[in-house]
């Protein structure tokens, strides 16, 4: 399957034997998010609060880009002021002693270093959609893992992802929307999430745990 294929510096780009469409996030960005789930578990535990800034049944985001207008447009437009302050904001700053401020760096430490590895690799067409399925999965489950207020520079760094593989595909082809937004709400119905996403009992343990402290 192509979405079993990682990547690294010498490759020629993701799925490269398989020309097959992405149907699926590679594993290392679930592998990515499951250690960003133990950060925010581990700083809700040292510092009080909530381990998950957004429940993903509140998370619809995904399911607006299904209506023509509507709420797409106003999201979109907030996203757009979100990046605007993002790119005069340091990707790498102080980090304070709070459960969304770990969360943060540790999230940015990861798309920085995804951006540079992207940047040593030559992509394929179906490497270029691949990175559109990741990233597409990525900018949907940021608001599980962050409060609204730390989206922007994330999204500035995946846009920055992005626009890097673009440049270094040999054959770059956009996915349909709709189809990224079929193949990831496809994945969570299908896959466990429990590996990185932040569950109900989750939750309510993490706040029994602080309520005891």
């Amino acid at each position: 399957r192509a979405g079993a294929r990682g990547f690294a510096p010498g490759q020629t780009g993701w799925a490269v034997t398989e020309e097959i469409m992405p149907r699926e996030p590679t594993p290392h960005v679930c592998e990515m998010l499951a250690e960003v789930k133990r950060a925010a578990m581990e700083g809700a535990g040292w510092f009080g609060g909530s381990p998950r800034a957004c429940s993903l049944a509140n998370l619809a985001v995904d399911h607006e880009y299904r209506r023509p207008g509507g709420r797409q447009q106003a999201y979109g437009l907030q996203l757009d002021v979100e990046r605007m302050f993002a790119e005069k904001a340091p990707v790498f700053g102080g980090v304070e002693f709070t459960r969304d401020s770990i969360v943060s760096a540790t999230l940015k430490m990861a798309l920085r270093s995804l951006v540079e590895a992207s940047r040593t690799i030559v992509y394929s067409r179906y490497g270029f959609q691949q990175m559109q399925v990741d990233v597409r999965f990525l900018r949907f489950l940021l608001p599980h893992y962050v409060a609204p207020g730390g989206v922007g520079v994330l999204s500035a760094l995946l846009d920055d992802l992005l626009e890097g593989v673009e440049a270094r595909c040999t054959e770059p082809e956009h996915m349909d929307a709709l189809t990224l937004v079929d193949i990831v709400t496809q994945f969570l119905e299908d896959c466990d999430v429990a590996s990185f996403l932040i569950l109900d009992d989750e939750e309510t343990g993490g706040a029994a745990a602080d309520m005891e402290s």
